[in-house]
């Protein structure tokens, strides 16, 4: 679940308008260990005026192994909140 808190700092900080999560799927293939390397990649799979639906991956940097992998549903903020 580590991996998880990451994703989200990481969509956090790159997509700020980001609100309530509207939906969650993960899954955990793979283990992954303290002091490894490891790749967090997030890809915008649509987005409209109230939602973004996100896929997201971690795999080790030496190896290629997903240790964790997911997509999730967000509501868009509006500016004027």
């Amino acid at each position: 679940m580590f991996l998880s808190s990451i994703l989200w700092s990481v969509i956090r900080r790159h997509l700020p308008q980001t609100g309530r999560q509207l939906t969650q799927e993960l899954k955990f293939p793979s283990p992954a260990f303290a002091g490894e390397g490891l790749r967090f990649v997030v890809t915008v799979q649509h987005r409209s005026a109230s939602r973004v639906a996100l896929a997201f991956s971690v795999t080790r940097d030496s190896d290629g192994t997903v240790t964790c992998e997911g997509n999730s549903e967000f509501e868009i903020r509006s500016e004027c909140s």
